[in-house]
């Protein structure tokens, strides 16, 4: 008997569930030591069955529960610069962005930077892309800077790189000096304009 033909919304349906369900399982035990099998399970599926909502199978579930975190960190990014008025305020807001998803999803935060997904996965690029360029821009704002100028290009990697170094300290509570992740992004927004010859602007 010949499965009945899904609709596109029932198949979206189905692929929300299985993301929320594999996340859960990535918290849990771990992202290398959780297969289809398990995922499958937490959604009354088999893990052969689920290749018929995600047609590569775990890596692309992998790279469905990375987009959604990409997607959030994006989001409350462009949040965070639509409320402020200074670019150095909307650089804080970004850092703070990527502070504040990192510690309500830990796990999905460090599956976004540490892992290099090689197959074809077009909404993972897109979001990825769109959160780093609101990064990107707002350390080049901050830093007076242009992303045509290579200067502009080395801060604002610079800035991505101790953002994401400050991020990590704190998730592991390794931040045990004194100084805060509130302090430690003041800090980093300050080098910036340092580094570019500007003067520091509240």
């Amino acid at each position: 008997m010949a499965r009945p033909t899904l609709t596109e919304s029932e198949v979206e349906l189905v692929r929300e569930k299985v993301c929320d369900a594999a996340r859960g399982l990535f918290c849990k035990h771990g992202l290398d030591n959780v297969g289809l099998r398990m995922m499958g399970a937490e959604v009354n599926l088999t893990g052969a069955a689920l290749y018929r909502y995600f047609p590569q199978g775990r890596e692309e579930i992998i790279a469905a529960v990375r987009t959604r975190a990409f997607r959030e960190l994006a989001d409350l990014s462009a949040e965070a610069v639509a409320s402020t008025q200074t670019p150095l305020d909307r650089f804080r807001g970004v850092a703070a962005a990527y502070v504040e998803l990192a510690h309500r999803d830990p796990v999905s935060y460090r599956m976004l930077f540490s892992l290099m997904q090689t197959g074809d996965f077009p909404e993972l690029r897109k979001e990825a892309r769109r959160a780093r360029d609101i990064l990107f821009r707002a350390a080049q704002a901050a830093a007076h800077s242009e992303e045509a100028d290579e200067q502009g290009r080395v801060l604002a990697h610079v800035a991505w790189a101790a953002i994401h170094g400050a991020v990590m300290l704190e998730t592991s509570e390794m931040l045990q000096m004194g100084v805060d992740i509130g302090q430690l992004v003041d800090g980093i927004a300050l080098a910036l304009l340092h580094l570019s010859g500007q003067p520091p602007v509240s």
